[in-house]
């Protein structure tokens, strides 16, 4: 039986594409990007939602993360050509994308690149605005911090990333996850206690940080420097999903969004985290397939 969840696509210049299916491999084509450090892996922990609403979902390994070779010096547009050499070796015609946290500027540069492939765009989560002072002031220290190391001190972020390998193996690595989040607020503590939810993310930041913390560091270095395109350009159909208490993207970043994007609808989730694309993954999903049915 074919392994859906360790697949490789050569791309075009030679450089490899680790990514995985899942859920009816026959349905609607939605492309999952997850966040910071996150890999092929990372999905919501109930396969049975994606399956029963007829979704067939591809999660991906960005450049130097899983099984995806490294491309120094990338920027966000260079995803959106991975994609694009994706879609057409797939021969996939329609797509509609869903971007979490870290990955919605990879997935807002596929809006802005191939508009035409795309039915809509999900931003869950998403950041964006870090060169607006007023949405820089609602940020906390650690998430300044990651910024700042990013565009400053990139080979401090890698040693950082490296020094949690060796922390994620066995039960060590549920400990490690748990501590990074215990700064989330009440809501997403629920959510996380779902089965499956803690060791899925382990797995998956183990998968993400495989070949060492470098590929990591350039997945955020891409996002906090120059996107190389404007959110005001996007005219595809955009969703953006915010939870009112989240201190990881505040819901500064979603208003920046909304307001640039001229073609995007906001909801805001009263009491709600950053895990969203946990706590209300069928309802995301159902917009995407209520949208793709009007259009």
């Amino acid at each position: 039986m074919r392994d859906h969840t360790t697949q490789v696509l050569t791309l075009r210049d030679g450089r490899t594409l680790g990514y995985a299916e899942w859920g009816d491999l026959r349905g609607k084509p939605v492309f999952f990007f997850g966040g910071s450090g996150n890999a092929r892996l990372m999905r919501h922990p109930d396969d049975s939602i994606i399956t029963d609403l007829g979704i067939h979902l591809y999660t991906f390994d960005r450049p130097g993360l899983g099984l995806s070779s490294r491309q120094p010096k990338r920027r966000l547009l260079d995803w959106a050509e991975d994609i694009r050499d994706f879609v057409q070796q797939r021969q996939i015609s329609h797509v509609a994308i869903v971007a979490a946290s870290q990955g919605g500027p990879y997935g807002a540069a596929c809006a802005y690149a191939l508009s035409k492939s795309l039915a809509c765009l999900t931003l869950v989560s998403g950041v964006a605005g870090l060169e607006d002072d007023d949405v820089m002031s609602t940020q906390n220290r650690m998430i300044k911090a990651q910024i700042f190391m990013a565009r400053h001190t990139p080979a401090l972020l890698t040693l950082q990333y490296n020094l949690m390998r060796p922390m994620l193996k066995g039960k060590r690595g549920e400990r490690l996850v748990r501590s990074i989040l215990s700064s989330l607020p009440e809501s997403d503590q629920h959510t996380l206690s779902m089965p499956g939810a803690i060791d899925l993310m382990v797995e998956d930041l183990r998968e993400g940080i495989r070949q060492g913390g470098m590929g990591a560091t350039d997945d955020m270095r891409a996002v906090v420097l120059d996107w190389g395109f404007e959110l005001e350009d996007i005219t595809t159909e955009v969703f953006v999903w915010q939870g009112e208490d989240d201190p990881n993207v505040t819901p500064a970043m979603a208003r920046y969004m909304t307001a640039r994007i001229s073609n995007s609808k906001a909801t805001f989730v009263p009491g709600a985290g950053h895990f969203l694309i946990y706590s209300h993954w069928h309802d995301i999903l159902q917009q995407v397939l209520d949208h793709w049915g009007q259009s």
